[in-house]
Parts: structure tokens; C-alpha cells; sequence
């Protein structure tokens, strides 16, 4: 991993080599104007320790990872994804110090061919400030192992893991699982294509979620992170959504520390939040408040008191269940299958598959080498004739059936 190199490992951010207290640095926000973001992020950078200059020097290759969302849930009001003045600030703060930026995120046509309304603002950032846009899988991967005992190796995108630094760019926001998401979790969505998914069925306890996303989290851990909590998305009961403004934004070179203060923030203190809990744990950062000093305003006494949604009981599956639902999403999981009938060998999968595991033969019909696939469905997005889908192929398709007829008996 390139970055665990040189610059990172002379400044002593290595995981696990945390040493005196961490440093969170707050700076006042009550709005999305650019000028008043500028602001807020140049305070933060100058707080910090060591500072953004210290870290980002010219030449380095830097990473900023903002959270987005693809879909319905995609307005950057909503506060599902990052506000585009945060993400543009982070960028030329970046750039002012020298750094050569690169941004984006998963994402499969819709980051590289005609952008739809949820990704155009991440072209308006590119096209202002020069950083270059990224799609996570064209830009390649690599499968990283999972240490966790129900876990499959993690794609994870050379985007990432080829660069001097990572900025992590993420919003504080409940969570149907983990209570909070903030830093942590979205470091997450380093891992591309359906694995995600798998990864959410094969974890169902929120322990072992948790512990898996702090997992992904050690391999692609930023050297900086920022935390908006200029306005929270607050969940009631009746699943309706409000929104609270805090005020405030966070930045820290310690992750743990950062999403562990911002629980404070929102007057969730007291509540354990599985995610810093676990990596703090590992050695990642510090979550105790004896270990964290924090500079700036805003967080020496709750700014909010969200209402979260206790995280729904895992009820314990019989042996069989589990054993069944393993098997599923790794043995026996399905696999992109191509359908010939309908494959008119335009390329797109070619282009998008980020192992180059396609080749379209001369008879014009893609063919999937298995032992290069990951499984992502990078192929499955690209493909605007539905030609191909995820399918039981082989053994696999006997052993399901086999298994879905033990299960009705």
C-alpha cells in the first residue's frame, strides 16, 4: 500500500502507533455559502496536528474521499451525501499546499459518461478546481483478505490504495445498525461493486458489522478526516426525516477521536457506538475524552440530543439457517453470467470491469474469465442490453437447488 509509505509513516499515523493525546479541531458553520466554508475548513486545517501543510506536501498525491449517494437519496440537502462547498474547500486547501488531487467514488457510467443530476456536482467540482474525477472501478482493484470470520477479501480501488494520502470528506448520520455513521463507515465504501451487500448479509449482528467495517477501515485508513455537522438527518419513529442544525464542522488526523466527539456533539455520548468502540480497540485512534484534546468551538457541551433508533435485535438464526446463508454468498453465490442472445458485443463491460476479466471474442459475444472476476457487477451496470446478470452457474446451480428443497421439507 503505497501511502503506508514515506510521508504518512514519518508523521507517526500508523495505525496502531497512536501515542499522546489526539487532536479534533472544531470551527463554526451555520451555512453551505462557499465563502463561509472556506472559512470553516482553512480554521480547521490550521488546528489540527500537525497541520494540513505539514502533512500535504508538493507533489503528493492526494486522495479526497466524499460520501455520495447514487439514486433517489442523492440531493447534497437531504445530507445523505457531502455538500459540494465542503468537498470543493477540502480540494483547494489541497491543492493551495500542492498537492495533486484526485476525487470521486464508485460510481459506474454515471461518473465517466452523461452524469445524472445526483453526480453533475461532482463534475462542477472537477471542472472549477482542476482535481480530477475518479471512478473507483475503472481506476482498477485489488482484493484485500477480511479478517473477520464471516468475510470475503475486500476490492478495494487502486484510487485509494495508490496514493500518498487519503482526505476522508464524510457526514455524521444515523444508522439502522450501527447507530452513528460518520468517519468510520464511510470509509467503507472503499469496498465496490455488490460486495458491500454481501459483506451487510453475511454480518447481520450489529457487533459483527460494526467490526468488519472498522476491518476495511484499518486498510485504507485516511490520514485526515473531516466530519459535517453543519445539519443532521434525525430518523423519528414514524421513520420521518428532520433536520437539526449543529453548526459545526470537525477535522482530525485521528478518526476514532473524531467520530467519538461528534458523538458528544449530538448528545450521544453515552450511547456505545459499535464502530469507534471496535477501532479503538484495534489501536486506530483514541475514543476515551482523557485522550482527546479538542481546539476550536462547539463541543464543550452538546450541541443537539438526537433520538436514534435502537439497532434491531439480530435474532439468532439455527445452525442450518447460517450455514445455508454462508454458503450462498460464498460457495455457492451467484456469478455474472452472459446471455448470448442477448449480447450485441458493444464493449461497455470491457471498459468497465475493473480486473479486465472480459474480452469480447470475434464471434462479437463477451466472455467472463472466472478466475479474474471478483464479482463486482461493474458489468452488469455497463451493460445497456441487460445481457448480463447475475446467475448459479454449473455445480453451483444443482447444489441451490438441492439446498432450496432440504429447506421447503
Amino acid at each position: 500500500m503505497r501511502r503506508r509509505n514515506g510521508a504518512v509513516e514519518k508523521l507517526g499515523l500508523m495505525p496502531g502507533r497512536r501515542v499522546g493525546r489526539s487532536v479534533v479541531a472544531t470551527a463554526n458553520n451555520t451555512g453551505y455559502r462557499n465563502d463561509l466554508v472556506k472559512v470553516a475548513i482553512t480554521r480547521l486545517f490550521d488546528q489540527i496536528e500537525p497541520r494540513l501543510q505539514d502533512i500535504v506536501k508538493p507533489g503528493d498525491r492526494v486522495f479526497v474521499k466524499p460520501t455520495v449517494r447514487h439514486g433517489s437519496v442523492t440531493d447534497p440537502a437531504k445530507r445523505l451525501t457531502s455538500h459540494p462547498a465542503v468537498v470543493r474547500a477540502v480540494i483547494e486547501s489541497v491543492i493551495d499546499c500542492g498537492g495533486i488531487v484526485s476525487f470521486g467514488d464508485e460510481g459506474a457510467k454515471s461518473l465517466t459518461d452523461s452524469p445524472g443530476p445526483h453526480v453533475r456536482w461532482l463534475r462542477e467540482i472537477a471542472r472549477r478546481t482542476g482535481a480530477r474525477l475518479v471512478n473507483f472501478r475503472q481506476a482498477g482493484v485489488r482484493e484485500l483478505p477480511g479478517l473477520h470470520i464471516f468475510s470475503r477479501p475486500y476490492p478495494i480501488s487502486l484510487a485509494l490504495l495508490e496514493t500518498n494520502h487519503i482526505i476522508n470528506c464524510a457526514n455524521l448520520q444515523p444508522h439502522n445498525h450501527l447507530l452513528l455513521a460518520g468517519a468510520i463507515k464511510n470509509m467503507f465504501n472503499a469496498v465496490i461493486g455488490k460486495r458491500q451487500n454481501i459483506l451487510y448479509q453475511l454480518n447481520r449482528r450489529p457487533k459483527d458489522l460494526a467490526r468488519v467495517v472498522v476491518d476495511v477501515f484499518e486498510r485504507v485508513e485516511p490520514t485526515l478526516s473531516i466530519l459535517d455537522l453543519t445539519t443532521v438527518h434525525e430518523v423519528g419513529t414514524d421513520h420521518s426525516v428532520r433536520f437539526r442544525p449543529a453548526g459545526v464542522i470537525l477535522a482530525s488526523t485521528d478518526s476514532v477521536a473524531l467520530d467519538a466527539i461528534a458523538a458528544w456533539v449530538v448528545g450521544c455520548g453515552e450511547r456505545r457506538i459499535w464502530t469507534t468502540y471496535f477501532a479503538s480497540r484495534r489501536g486506530l485512534g483514541h475514543a476515551g475524552n482523557e485522550e482527546i484534546e479538542v481546539r476550536g468551538p462547539g463541543a464543550s457541551e452538546p450541541r443537539l440530543r438526537l433520538k436514534l433508533l435502537a439497532p434491531p435485535v439480530a435474532q439468532e438464526a439455527k445452525v442450518y439457517d447460517r450455514l445455508s446463508s454462508y454458503l450462498s454468498h460464498t460457495v455457492l453465490r451467484p456469478r455474472p453470467v452472459v446471455d448470448p442472445g442477448s449480447c450485441v458485443g458493444c464493449g461497455d463491460c470491457v471498459t468497465f470491469c475493473p480486473t479486465g476479466a472480459i474480452e469480447v471474442k470475434s464471434d462479437k459475444l463477451a466472455r467472463i474469465e472466472r478466475r479474474c472476476c471478483i464479482e463486482c457487477a461493474a458489468c452488469i451496470d455497463a451493460c445497456g442490453e441487460n445481457a448480463i446478470q447475475m446467475q448459479p452457474s454449473g455445480i453451483n446451480r444443482v447444489a441451490r437447488s438441492i439446498a432450496s428443497s432440504m429447506r421447503l421439507n
